[in-house]
């Protein structure tokens, strides 16, 4: 039986998250400040949130944005792997299928660029790639408030599509009108 309802987790102090299911016009997508006292504070309110997402919302299959470390990052590494750690032990004991997502691919499907362009200087790549994942969400109607939401967003194009090829061509669901699909792209119920 096909996966029907989809979580994707952009993991962070605030994570975004996104959820689809063939039923819904739209995703559902916000974020989760996740406190920070200390980092068992930060995983127990982490395990609360994705427990009561996946139940809540009967989700059958997560996706989570593999953690990308650098300098500014660096200081987040324990956080950043802990939550990842925590929902792949979360997804398990659910019975709940849980994929790593590099940014480079998503943003590939996404935005079509897996990185920013050379040309900028290495300061600006960031900010230019976190600019062009808003707009694509902005072209898609999705009124994001945050970076974390729209980058679970991106995730949730990707993995759509991955897991479920019918669906891997954008249509009016995701924000594109289309007048007829393709031939060989209907929709099967």
């Amino acid at each position: 039986m096909p996966v029907t309802k989809i979580l994707c987790l952009d993991l962070a102090g605030q994570t975004g998250f996104a959820i689809w299911s063939p039923a819904m016009d739209q995703p559902l997508y916000g974020a989760v400040r996740l406190p920070k006292a200390s980092l068992g504070q930060t995983f127990a309110s982490f395990r609360d949130f994705l427990s009561g997402k996946i139940v809540g919302e009967r989700i059958e299959h997560v996706a989570i944005e593999s953690p990308y470390i650098d300098k500014v990052s660096l200081n987040a590494v324990e956080k950043l792997y802990g939550l990842k750690a925590h929902a792949e032990e979360i997804c398990y004991r659910r019975g709940v299928p849980c994929r790593p997502v590099s940014s480079a691919e998503w943003r590939k499907h996404f935005i079509g660029q897996p990185r920013a362009p050379q040309t900028l200087a290495k300061a600006q790549r960031r900010k230019w790639l976190k600019d062009q994942v808003r707009l694509e969400c902005q072209r898609r109607g999705w009124a994001v408030t945050s970076d974390d939401e729209a980058d679970a967003l991106g995730v949730l194009v990707y993995e759509r599509a991955r897991i479920l090829p019918r669906w891997g061509c954008d249509t009016e669901l995701f924000g594109y009108e289309q007048i007829a699909p393709p031939m060989g792209m209907e929709r099967v119920p």
